[in-house]
């Protein structure tokens, strides 16, 4: 599952949506894609975590690498496949 959602407005409603379909349905994995947003905060990587996101980017080439790798161990997390903060 992919929770696309456009900064800054849209972080709230895509944790919820996230931490709704974690409640539900824990097994799932979830993709957050934060469009065009130049760097992620700690503070975003750690409340999508929690809310049960496996990956978290930015840019579409990052979501087809990150989709990729996942595909490739599945057992990546938020914390091994988020971008850096500056």
């Amino acid at each position: 599952m992919c929770v696309c959602a456009f900064p800054p407005t849209g972080i709230v409603a895509a944790r919820k949506v996230c931490k709704q379909l974690h409640e539900r349905m824990p097994e799932l994995k979830m993709l957050v894609a934060l469009w065009d947003l130049p760097e992620v905060p700690d503070k975003v990587v750690r409340r999508f975590s929690a809310a049960g996101a496996e990956v978290l980017f930015t840019r579409l080439a990052e979501g087809v690498a990150l989709v990729r790798g996942l595909a490739a161990a599945p057992s990546a997390r938020l914390s091994d496949k988020s971008p850096a903060p500056a």
